[in-house]
């Protein structure tokens, strides 16, 4: 079965919204996850304007902690996002199989979503799903947070899926319940929902139902960690319960702070759950004793090759070998150790041997050829006509030998396209910056407005700064709910700067 330019490998899971796959990109040669919408909600403008949120968000964030986005296609038949694969599973999947979570583990886990949380955070991302069943644990046991469906970034509204509430419920803030704003608060409350969990096991407002669910995290107080997990260390305790407030303000102020705590806990045993053992005392000491005999063995004490070939004879042999070319590349050595090749000296004694690298005709040439593209602003890249990633790149893109059709494309910008030819081992860097395909115009009515362009609503007048409108002809309509509305039709160049003033006939 093929997805595009995808071979799906097998499903992950099938939910009522999207269905998840490992897959193959057949140009990349790269194991990616698709996550696919479903068939039936291919119509639903709320959840295709959460896919596009997802993949332009997650955009904007290159951490070692956050699972990147590679690509999104939506089209009426078939919408998708790819992302990169994560060898592991869900802290979720974690928590049911592995508990009690080694305290160790638990520090760990936390540290690196913290990690996650002050980047996106600074970035001026809030994620608002933060659970266990978004952050994956991948194969060296690192935390990748994950899902960004319904982020947003601080000063944009929310989407809300079609049928669902703001994040999930069992670790919704009080705020959000209620209506509020999410902030960099609500993140962390979440965030202590889910410490909470991997201490004791359980989410402790998970109800019967949505509505009890809701109604446990507004008026419930959560049992005791103690009463429950005796051995948990005083300080995941106290940051639970300083992250678990119902009020905003009385949650920590960032994530860099609860960092700080975690960095200043003198806890050997906590810095990875493969903590590392305190050395002896002794130890460093006699490493110092060892290191001064071995040097003072390999000053005095002459060495057989030097007795057995004089120096004249010495430096005669290695100026008849020829200088290595230097290389930036290490190759690998063979399993059998490095090939000697035996060199007779000039007073027939005991032959000399130099190690010898491998032939030209046993060096295999590499199978791809690679090329970085830096674009400016973000852009989406296409290859072949078909989408790979978006800018800023984190890995140059590995293609097969021969000549390739590269596209940039950002809605805001002038597309640009290339032709580029990849040769075998070799790595090429393209760096473009788009030219804006966008004017300026500031609108003022009287004695006001909610304003449309293009049958998208923009905002209300008066307006704090122009809006930004594609270039070529445009389509603008005034809504006053009292007066009625006014419509004209705009064409704007590249770069301009317009201002448009309506009144309303009373």
């Amino acid at each position: 079965m093929n997805i595009k330019n995808h071979e799906i490998i097998h499903e992950i899971s099938r939910g009522a919204i999207t269905t998840v796959y490992k897959a193959q990109h057949l140009n990349l040669n790269r194991t990616v996850i698709l996550k696919v919408l479903n068939p039936q909600w291919l119509r639903e403008q709320d959840l295709l304007k959460r896919f596009k949120r997802e993949a332009r968000i997650s955009a904007h964030l290159q951490h070692p902690n956050i699972v990147n986005v590679y690509d999104f296609h939506i089209s009426p038949d078939l919408v998708y996002i790819s992302l990169e694969y994560v060898e592991g599973g869900t802290l979720e999947q974690l928590i049911h199989e592995k508990q009690p979570l080694a305290l160790p583990q638990i520090i760990s886990i936390v540290r690196d979503t913290l990690k996650a949380l002050d980047y996106a955070h600074g970035k001026g991302v809030i994620h608002r799903d933060i659970k266990p069943g978004n952050i994956l644990i991948d194969s060296n046991f690192t935390a990748r947070l994950t899902d960004f469906g319904l982020a947003s970034f601080q000063d944009m509204p929310g989407v809300t899926a079609q049928g669902q509430s703001m994040g999930t419920p069992a670790y919704m803030p009080p705020e959000l319940i209620r209506g509020e704003k999410a902030g960099i608060q609500s993140d962390l409350y979440s965030l202590g929902l889910t410490l909470y969990e991997m201490l004791c096991g359980t989410n402790p407002f998970q109800k019967e139902n949505t509505a009890a669910t809701l109604q446990a995290v507004l008026s419930e107080e959560a049992a005791d960690i103690a009463s429950l997990r005796p051995e948990a260390p005083r300080l995941l305790t106290d940051m639970t319960r300083q992250l678990m407030a119902r009020a905003p303000q009385e949650r920590p102020p960032n994530a860099a702070v609860l960092l700080q705590q975690i960095e200043k806990t003198e806890a050997p045993a906590t810095d990875s759950p493969a903590a590392k053992k305190k050395s002896p005392y002794w130890l460093p000491g006699f490493g110092v004793l060892l290191i001064a005999v071995l040097f003072y063995f390999i000053l005095f004490t002459p060495r057989q090759e030097e007795q057995a070939v004089p120096p004249e004879t010495l430096s005669s042999v290695q100026d008849s070998v020829p200088p290595a070319p230097a290389t930036d590349n290490k190759q690998p050595a063979e399993k059998s150790g490095p090939r000697q090749s035996p060199i007779k000296t000039a007073d027939n004694s005991p032959p000399v041997t130099l190690p010898s690298g491998p032939s030209p005709t046993e060096t295999e040439l590499p199978a791809t050829g690679s090329i970085y593209v830096s674009c400016s602003p973000w852009a989406k890249v296409l290859l072949d006509g078909d989408s790979v990633d978006v800018t800023p790149l984190k890995q140059a893109l590995e293609l097969t030998p021969g000549t390739h059709r590269l596209e940039l494309i950002n809605p805001n910008y002038k597309s640009e396209s290339f032709t580029v030819n990849i040769v075998a081992g070799k790595k090429d860097t393209l760096n473009v910056r788009l030219r804006p395909n966008f004017a300026y115009l500031m609108i003022k009515a009287t004695p006001w407005a909610r304003i449309y362009i293009n049958d998208k609503y923009k905002e209300d007048t008066p307006l704090k700064q122009a809006l930004i409108v594609p270039a070529g002809r445009n389509i603008i309509r005034l809504v006053n709910p009292a007066l009625g509305t006014i419509t004209d039709t705009l064409s704007v160049r590249a770069g301009e700067r317009l201002e448009k003033h309506f009144r309303f006939a009373r």
